[in-house]
């Protein structure tokens, strides 16, 4: 089976299965589509599903599904998933298992250099805390907290591209609160 060991959140991941005749040994079809079910932690079912044929053509046996590796799926930054796949092939059933990690979009390579401004009526707000989440909610934090330069700037790293939340706080100041951009690198 292949499944990456580390998943980067708010990214896109694909699960892969080559299903084999039982009794020879050989790559055949499945009886039908095999199933997975996902869960984080014992007994937290996160999602299920089916994988779907690969390469008919040219491929016996081989099956793959894409997930998105977001918040409305029910993954989170710094835990652990397991997905279990299920196939019968003539009328044998086996399954395998593999676990990996949901890893924030600043934890490994591909970090770009991000400066965002955070102001308050247009007027830049020096000496703030701010952060950076991978949801609206601030639940997954990926970055920060920082302090806003006299300018009102802070550079973070975070992979370009990709949707943030930006957070702000400062005592006397309206607080910013998720409010969503996409990152652009330096």
């Amino acid at each position: 089976m292949g499944c990456p060991a580390e998943v980067v959140f708010g990214t896109s991941f694909p699960v892969s299965i080559c299903t084999h005749d039982p009794d020879t040994g050989a790559l055949s079809d499945a009886d039908e589509a095999p199933t997975f079910r996902l869960y984080s932690g014992v007994s937290s079912l996160t999602m299920v599903g089916t994988l779907a044929l690969a390469d008919d053509d040219n491929m016996d046996g081989s099956y793959w599904k894409e997930i998105a590796c977001t918040a409305e799926n029910g993954f989170a930054v710094n835990r652990y998933y397991t997905i279990f796949i299920f196939a019968t092939v003539d009328s044998d059933t086996g399954g395998i298992s593999h676990t990996f990690r949901v890893k924030a979009a600043s934890d490994g390579p591909g970090e770009d250099e991000v400066t965002l401004t955070f102001t308050v009526d247009g007027a830049p707000v020096a000496d703030a805390s701010v952060w950076v989440t991978a949801d609206a909610d601030g639940d997954y934090r990926v970055a920060g907290p920082l302090e806003t330069n006299s300018l009102g700037k802070a550079t973070f790293l975070l992979n370009a591209g990709l949707t943030y939340y930006a957070w702000m706080q400062k005592d006397g100041c309206n607080p910013i609160v998720g409010e969503a951009f996409t990152a652009v690198a330096d």
